[in-house]
């Protein structure tokens, strides 16, 4: 972990990087993200922009168009090219805790984000040699080694299709899962699984065809 970027954002930088373009990939984005309303405010952009040229993100071209840098950068590629999304919900029992994450997978870069206090984000570029299941295992991994009674839930899906899955931890390495009904796992499903066989359930779902027929 040591080796990957981490960044902070605000919930408007945020905003502002995914107001940039009206395409379907992005509106995707947005719907992963599902921001308050706020963070797409005209004044709130304005005081993005501010935040991201202070923190030497983002620079105004001599043609007068913005250029994001560094991992703003990075993150707006994210954003663009994405080709896979992925959201996951974390809960303890009794809703001690919870947590989440949306990954952006893109062709040359996956990004991760974790909302955090205040409206702002976390994100860290997964390392080239993990896998994107490798990196939502740990990020489930993590939660459960923290909360005995862990549940979490994870939609992945592209611009065509979906798919759930719910994972209820039951203690030790047993977990309840819930599947949706999706080209992977045409019925919906219900069962009683170990570790591994969920973590394959997750790399087919981050990395086989969502589409269906």
């Amino acid at each position: 972990m040591s080796e990957q970027v981490w960044q902070g954002f605000g919930f408007g930088e945020i905003g502002y990087l995914l107001i940039q373009d009206d395409v379907p990939v992005v509106a995707k984005a947005r719907e992963m993200f599902d921001l308050i309303d706020q963070a797409y405010a005209e004044d709130v952009a304005i005081a993005a922009v501010s935040s991201l040229v202070a923190h030497q993100l983002l620079e105004i071209g001599e043609d007068g168009l913005p250029r994001p840098l560094g991992a703003a950068a990075v993150l707006a590629y994210a954003i663009a090219e994405a080709t896979r999304w992925t959201r996951i919900g974390f809960f303890s029992e009794g809703d001690e805790a919870i947590d989440g994450a949306v990954l952006l997978h893109a062709p040359e870069v996956t990004a991760i984000l974790q909302p955090r206090q205040g409206g702002a984000w976390l994100m860290v570029v997964k390392a080239p040699e993990v896998s994107d299941a490798e990196a939502i295992w740990a990020l489930i991994s993590g939660f459960r080694d923290a909360h005995e009674k862990a549940s979490v839930f994870v939609e992945v899906s592209d611009l065509a299709a979906g798919a759930t899955l719910f994972a209820d931890h039951r203690g030790d390495d047993s977990w309840n899962i819930a599947l949706g009904e999706c080209a992977l796992w045409p019925e919906q499903r219900r069962d009683d699984v170990d570790g591994p066989v969920l973590e394959t359930l997750l790399r087919t779902a981050v990395e086989d065809d969502l589409s269906v027929g």
